[in-house]
């Protein structure tokens, strides 16, 4: 399965996550252990194919993970997050909790192109 991820809570970052034809890229946040509850976490997902969906969830160590975007709009409890097109293959997220961040999230993002194959 192809899916691009990047972790947050500790440690340095800025890393690109090529998966297959899918990258998540210019992550917003510099350095992982100062992750605050309220901080919006933002990162691009391109792709060398055009999108028909992309899915983003939030992954919580020990819980079942939380779906924030659901390729059309933002869950109840990441109303206040944000998605625009930077270019022909790419959106820009903006994601922040309402109920804020724990100690560690990872984002995972899953994206399917028009003919709605797995990128």
């Amino acid at each position: 399965m192809s899916f691009g991820t990047a972790s947050f809570g500790a440690g340095p970052f800025g890393t690109v996550l090529p998966v297959g034809n899918l990258q998540v890229v210019n992550v917003v946040l510099p350095v992982l252990a100062a992750l605050t509850p309220k901080q919006a976490i933002g990162f691009d997902v391109i792709s060398k194919f055009d999108f028909r969906r992309i899915l983003v969830f939030a992954e919580f160590t020990g819980k079942t993970p939380e779906m924030a975007h659901d390729g059309e709009q933002f869950a109840v409890g990441y109303a206040e997050s944000t998605r625009v097109a930077c270019g022909a293959r790419c959106w820009r997220y903006s994601i922040k909790r309402s109920r804020g961040w724990p100690a560690a999230v990872a984002m995972r993002v899953y994206a399917f192109d028009v003919k709605g194959s797995e990128l």
